[in-house]
């Protein structure tokens, strides 16, 4: 078993910590506004954002940079955006506000539920729609799927309608061969103007990514 030791941070003496993740907290401080340990817990705060992770699963998340998203102008009065596989919530949560809603989808059970966490620790409740969806990106199988309910993304974009989506954004665990392959199944005037890939934004023409 490994050594629990401690973390100093803005004043504060931090842990115990096990030495694998004191190791990897200590190559991330600089990005940490704030920094807390809640029982098996560890509170974060990075670029003006919260999170709550298990202590255990703080190294499987990339701290990058959020994006910003443009400022869009449309009937509503606020931009819709779908958030795919929104994780523990960094681009939904950083970039909702009032003229900003999000549809936030997410197919792990773990971090859906720390995402519901994040979303109240930042008190953005009314600015994003959190669902659960299937795991498979491209079912069809709307039915069964509702047996246990758990939604279909296509589903979720069946109701919304594509083009009421002014973004669209999946996350890096999603790889840009299944995106092509789930995007290639709607007409190009449907598909959101605006879609992110990897943390950056893509084109999409003729059923690959550019």
């Amino acid at each position: 078993m490994s050594n629990l030791q401690y973390l100093e941070f803005n004043n504060k003496r931090i842990g115990p910590l096990d030495s694998e993740i004191l190791t990897f907290l200590n190559t991330k401080i600089d990005l940490f506004d704030d920094l807390d340990i809640l029982g098996n817990q560890i509170y974060i705060e990075h670029e003006n954002i919260k999170y709550l992770f298990d202590v255990n699963d703080i190294k499987s998340y990339e701290f990058e940079k959020v994006i910003k998203i443009p400022v869009f102008n449309n009937k509503t009065g606020y931009s819709l955006i779908l958030d795919v596989g929104c994780s523990y919530g960094g681009f939904s949560i950083s970039n909702a506000n009032k003229n900003t809603k999000f549809i936030s989808v997410e197919y792990d059970t773990k971090l859906y539920s720390k995402f519901l966490k994040n979303i109240e620790l930042n008190k953005k409740n009314g600015l994003i729609q959190p669902i659960f969806i299937s795991e498979n990106l491209e079912s069809n199988n709307i039915a069964s799927k509702n047996i246990r309910n758990i939604t279909e993304l296509r589903q979720i974009i069946n109701i919304l309608g594509f083009e009421n989506i002014d973004l669209i954004r999946f996350d890096s665990r999603i790889n840009n061969t299944l995106i092509e392959k789930f995007l290639s199944r709607y007409e190009r005037n449907q598909i959101p103007k605006y879609i992110i890939s990897h943390n950056k934004f893509i084109n999409f023409k003729n059923g690959k990514i550019t």
